[in-house]
């Protein structure tokens, strides 16, 4: 006679008198975790997932720099893993990071996430993106923490003709592609696409942020910067709920209505 195996199955139950399907049961292997964020089978109202990020601008990049010098400096760089990511395949699916988000585990580390994934839980940390990625998430200078959000446009006004704050990554892409740009804006270029297009965008409108592009003033350290670290640090508050209550919002009145 074979043994049951229900503590590595789901188990639905009935109720006796409506029929009606009750939530599942976890996995007793799932059981022993109990810091968990939701309960099991529960998930968040209006969850949101902003993601910025565009895979296809790396293939933009290849394609604006074929043969180019500066193509054979960005696969000498950290950048260099970007371009053996299959682009075509990284898709963006909100609903399996919906679901991953919903089954999270409660955690001391603050930039460290846990689901529970089967019967296992699964992390995803800073590790798990530099070994994906390539980049380097090293510790950042003392100098580049301390530097100012308002230094002079200086680069800015060398690589284009517009106000500060009004130029987009799509923008960036068409300059690429125009055959009679400059050599040395080149790189800057492209540099200034995959960082605000890919790892570290902010806004959906892909606009530029001129604190890194006055950092291309030098492109040697542009390429040693931890971008690695900065992109996962850009991306991780947007898995976390807010930390800061709008004025005049009332949590606890909050929790009273759904109680009720």
């Amino acid at each position: 006679m074979k043994k049951s195996k229900l503590s590595q199955t789901t188990v639905r139950r009935r109720t006796r008198s409506s029929g009606e399907e009750l939530p599942e049961r976890p996995p007793a292997k799932q059981q022993r975790y109990l810091g968990i964020l939701f309960a099991y089978g529960a998930y968040p109202t209006k969850l949101r997932v902003n993601i910025y990020s565009k895979s296809h601008f790396i293939g933009s990049v290849v394609v604006a720099l074929k043969g180019a010098d500066a193509m054979d400096t960005l696969m000498a760089s950290q950048f260099w893993g970007l371009f053996q990511l299959p682009v075509v395949r990284c898709q963006n699916s909100t609903k399996l990071i919906g679901c991953l988000l919903s089954r999270q585990l409660v955690t001391a580390r603050r930039h460290e996430f846990w689901f529970t994934f089967g019967p296992d839980p699964l992390r995803f940390s800073l590790d798990e993106f530099r070994d994906v990625t390539g980049l380097n998430c090293g510790a950042f200078d003392v100098q580049d923490s301390e530097a100012s959000e308002s230094v002079p446009p200086t680069m800015w006004n060398k690589l284009f003709d517009t106000a500060v704050g009004k130029l987009t990554v799509l923008s960036v892409l068409c300059m690429l592609g125009n055959e009679y740009l400059a050599v040395e804006k080149r790189l800057p270029l492209a540099l200034i696409a995959l960082v605000d297009g890919v790892l570290c965008p902010s806004n959906k409108d892909l606009k530029l942020t001129p604190r890194y592009v006055e950092m291309l003033s030098d492109v040697e350290s542009f390429l040693a910067y931890p971008w690695g670290r900065e992109s996962f640090l850009t991306t991780v508050p947007r898995f976390l709920p807010p930390l800061i209550v709008g004025p005049g919002a009332n949590p606890l009145q909050v929790m009273r209505d759904r109680l009720s």
